[in-house]
């Protein structure tokens, strides 16, 4: 078989192979495994998604966003669907403040 890539991940730094996780895709291509994101993911749907609309990486001073698909691939259905509702929810508030100007 193909040996694939190790990665150490920026939120545990524990060993995982490439696809148990993702690159954020910023210039340092920064590593993440899967269960950092879902963890990540859980804490920004009750709060921190609002001000970025998104789950940002989490290297140092990376800010790039997670691609909605590795959102998917890699969080448990449950984060996954608080994930949904929080981004319906700040399209609706964005919604709501565009009107009131």
């Amino acid at each position: 078989g193909v040996e694939e890539e190790s990665c150490e991940c920026r939120g545990c730094m524990e060993s995982f192979s490439l696809s148990e996780g993702v690159r954020c895709g910023g210039v340092e291509s920064h590593f993440t495994c899967g269960g950092c994101i879902d963890q990540r993911t859980r804490i920004a749907a009750k709060g921190a998604l609002g001000a970025r609309g998104g789950v940002p990486c989490c290297g140092f001073h990376c800010g790039v966003l997670y691609k909605e698909q590795a959102l998917a691939r890699h969080c448990t259905p449950d984060v996954y669907a608080l994930h949904q509702q929080a981004r319906v929810q700040r399209e609706r508030e964005r919604a709501e403040e565009e009107n009131e100007v």
